[in-house]
């Protein structure tokens, strides 16, 4: 078994995230990662390397549908 957690970007806080991620800890579960959800890919697209416009064009897709 793994636990995925999700969380949803930008509303969650982060001392909720880590308070979480230590209770699971403590379980000894296997957290298999972290995702986050209701991204705004273009304001993301934003915090990326180069073209922004290149980023948000090439994983709309991917993310979104």
């Amino acid at each position: 078994d793994a636990v995925v957690m999700l969380v949803r970007w930008k509303k969650t806080p982060v001392k909720a995230v880590q308070s979480a991620l230590a209770l699971l800890q403590g379980t000894r579960a296997f957290i298999a990662g972290v995702a986050l959800t209701q991204m705004d890919l273009k304001a993301q697209s934003r915090y990326g390397y180069g073209d922004s416009y290149y980023y948000y064009a090439n994983y709309r897709k991917y993310y979104a549908d």
